[in-house]
């Protein structure tokens, strides 16, 4: 659950940095027990491997699974 941020500080004081590096760490890894979804079919999970590569995993109308190579630099707004 994420804490609301705090209240009559500054932006860039203690209190307000340190709750956005609380919010963002969180985001390292994400743990369910439930389904994951993705509802924008231009998107899918983003993979990197062994080799530096970067890949988007997609699924076709017939449950194919596929990778598109994004190559080794990591994509924008991941």
């Amino acid at each position: 659950m994420i804490s609301p941020p705090p209240v009559n500080e500054q932006s860039n004081s203690g209190p307000w940095l340190k709750w956005f590096n609380s919010i963002f760490a969180s985001f390292k890894n994400i743990e369910t027990e439930g389904d994951v979804m993705v509802d924008n079919s231009a998107r899918g999970i983003v993979l990197k491997d062994t080799a530096g590569h970067y890949w988007r995993i997609k699924i076709s109308p017939a449950g194919v699974i596929s990778g598109m190579d994004l190559g080794t630099t990591k994509p924008q707004g991941i």
